[in-house]
């Protein structure tokens, strides 16, 4: 064991292990961390549900193939003549159920036609109403409305205290009423309608009929649009209670669910916009 205290040999087998490492372990595993490595194209700015998107709107990027969703699209010429299916963001990454050809593009009112459904629009009355402006196309969501007046009818109330129309006249009719029950009853409440409690969205606009904007880390080149109306498809029973909601009641939405989760709610033979959202 002499030759392990030899100066002249632990400095030889010392250059050896550092060529090893710098020459054969080194490279190694940069290689593993670069197998990793995938090319991406991702947005540089928003883009508008059916719009086009052109080259000069995204860019190549390599990141990790760990950090995007499958079905990313690797090559700017992958989606030549493609157009988005639903309002994208700057920094989105392009994925294959996020484009369309322009014959899948379609005017959404000729879409609503083909599948035999209605398209009605709605006030949103305040940013909340609309889900704080997060809601896409295709979306499904609930309609709740919360009455001016004491109108009461064949509804589900989310209020259990909520009294029939038959009550409410026999209410009014007794001699016996107190001022302290009468303003109990005139006291608006928030309704369910069983045919309102799951609709597909058609579109959200601004109040200058753009497609409303609500980004949670908006640019200076790309403000905020709140939406202030949105259309629906509907049935024509639906169509009738939210025109005499619209008159008689302030709506308000809840979102329900979204791409593949909406299907338990909606049937495909109803559904207009069956969208994938990665």
């Amino acid at each position: 064991m002499r030759f392990l205290r030899n100066k002249f040999f632990i400095g030889v087998l010392c250059i050896i292990l550092g060529l090893v490492i710098g020459f054969v372990a080194i490279p190694q595993v940069q290689n593993k961390g670069t197998t990793d490595l995938v090319q991406a194209v991702r947005l540089k700015q928003d883009v508008s549900q059916g719009e086009e998107i052109t080259e000069d709107m995204v860019e190549t990027v390599t990141i990790s193939q760990k950090l995007i969703p499958s079905g990313t699209v690797d090559s700017v010429t992958s989606f030549a003549s493609r157009f988005a299916v639903t309002q994208l963001f700057a920094g989105d990454y392009l994925t294959s159920g996020k484009l369309a050809d322009a014959q899948s593009t379609q005017d959404s009112l000729a879409l609503a036609t083909a599948k035999g459904m209605k398209v009605i629009s709605i006030t949103l009355p305040s940013l909340a109403s609309s889900v704080s402006g997060q809601l896409q196309p295709g979306d499904v969501v609930t309609v709740l409305s919360l009455l001016k007046n004491n109108t009461v009818d064949q509804s589900q109330t989310l209020n259990p205290q909520v009294q029939t129309a038959e009550d409410t006249t026999a209410d009014t009719s007794s001699t016996d009423a107190t001022p302290a029950a009468s303003e109990t009853a005139l006291k608006p409440e928030t309704l369910l309608y069983p045919e309102l409690q799951y609709i597909e969205v058609c579109s959200i606009s601004a109040s200058d009929g753009s497609d409303a904007i609500v980004s949670k880390t908006p640019s200076e080149d790309s403000k905020n649009n709140l939406p202030v109306t949105i259309s629906l498809y509907v049935t024509e029973s639906q169509a009738l209670r939210l025109a005499e909601l619209e008159q008689s009641g302030v709506m308000h939405l809840v979102f329900v669910a979204r791409g593949a989760d909406a299907a338990p709610f909606i049937t495909d033979d109803i559904r207009v916009l069956n969208l994938e959202v990665e």
